[in-house]
């Protein structure tokens, strides 16, 4: 669930292709990034069990005031990531006025 799947798993298995690692693995950050958001909450939902038994989670290691600037970064550096991987053509784009204005007539 990451970058580093979508290269190796699915990039490369589909393509057929080894070069041009920047491509997938840039569109692979924001599945990476919701998956660390998922484990995020459910650190910060079970923070006092695991404190009790010791557990060592991301919440914990950080501190549940500063999770908060993580959550932050995350979805930032997930739309950043959106961002520039349509600006370099690597994901598709969508022109809803070319659609619009064709169907009209």
């Amino acid at each position: 669930m990451g970058p580093l799947v979508t290269w190796g798993g699915s990039y490369i298995v589909q393509t057929g292709i080894y070069t041009n690692p920047p491509a997938p693995l840039i569109v692979g950050i924001p599945n990476g990034l919701f998956t660390l958001l998922i484990l995020i909450g459910s650190g910060a939902l079970e923070i006092d069990a695991c404190r009790a038994v010791g557990k060592i989670t991301l919440v914990l290691l950080v501190g549940i005031k500063n999770t908060k600037y993580v959550v932050y970064a995350s979805i930032a550096i997930m739309y950043l990531s959106i961002i520039i991987s349509t600006a370099l053509h690597y994901l598709p784009t969508f022109h809803w006025y070319h659609y619009y204005s064709f169907h009209a007539h």
